[in-house]
């Protein structure tokens, strides 16, 4: 996956998906339809290739394929 993070800009790092959570951790009150099912939310664990050790723990990133 690709991840990047605002706190630093115009740097990208690559990881891999590690684990991905069974059940949500977010759900709406009523999930009956497809668009529904896009409001849930799943924990996912990436280890990222960061050898400089640049970003930081709780940095928030935005992760894509």
């Amino acid at each position: 996956v690709n991840v990047r993070s605002d706190a630093l800009p115009g740097r990208a790092f690559t990881g891999a998906v590690e684990s991905i959570d069974d059940s949500a951790q977010f759900t709406p009150r009523d999930v009956q339809t497809a668009e529904d099912r896009g409001d849930l939310v799943f924990g996912v664990k990436v280890r990222v290739h960061d050898p400089d050790r640049a970003l930081r723990g709780g940095t928030t990133v935005a992760v894509g394929w």
